[in-house]
């Protein structure tokens, strides 16, 4: 199983990716962890938000600078927003 900062990292590339894709361009793309050469035909009318879950101040860092929005609970979200 993937360690932590590795887990980040590909949820990271992978938010990008599925960006691109969300295009309908040709996505050509050579990651870390993800290689991709893909089109995709049947994209969404409308800018679909992404969403990031996080229960910690990393993870919750993270979904603010690569998410549209945070999924978590009100416990956490008392004890470490800011």
């Amino acid at each position: 199983m993937a360690k932590m900062p590795e887990r980040s990292e590909r949820l990271v590339e992978a938010t990008d990716v599925i960006r691109q894709m969300w295009t309908g361009k040709q996505v050509a793309h050579q990651g870390k962890y993800y290689n991709v050469n893909a089109r995709l035909y049947d994209r969404p009318e409308k800018t679909i938000p992404l969403l990031m879950a996080a229960n910690g101040p990393k993870a919750m860092r993270r979904a603010g600078q690569y998410a549209d929005g945070l999924v978590t609970d009100p416990k956490t979200w008392k004890e470490h927003q800011g």
